[in-house]
Formats: structure tokens, sequence, C-alpha cells
């Protein structure tokens, strides 16, 4: 399979802005490896959503992080 790059615009669902499709984050949905999708909210949507789940959950991540390192 070869990666066809998409052109146009996508209107995010978060911020309601519309933005070129690359500003999207692309992900396969599970046992389908032929196609591509794009999520919904743009990056910049998604990085201030996951900056501000981190500060309402702190300790997360440590703790993640410990339990990984000990396997």
């Amino acid at each position: 399979m070869s990666f066809v790059p998409v052109q146009g615009t996508k209107a995010c669902r978060k911020c309601g802005e519309q933005k070129e499709v690359t500003e999207f984050r692309v992900f396969r949905r599970y046992g389908q490896t032929d196609r591509e999708y794009r999520r919904s909210w743009c990056m910049g949507c998604d990085r201030a959503y996951a900056r501000q789940w981190r500060e309402r959950n702190p300790g997360y991540h440590k703790e993640w992080s410990r339990r990984y390192r000990a396997m």
C-alpha cells in the first residue's frame, strides 16, 4: 500500500475552525490496515485537551510509568 497525500480542508469538531486536512492526526481502525482515517479534533485542540487532562490527573502518568518499569 502506498501513501496518498490528502488535500483539502476539514472542520474541527472541537473548535469549529476549517483547517487543512494535514492538521488532523491520522489513525487506523483496529483490524483495518488498508485505510487511514483522520481524527475529528485538530492537533491544537488535541494537545490542549491532553494538557488539561494531565493537569487534572497529575499522579496518573507517574503511577503508570512506575508500573510499566516494574514489568
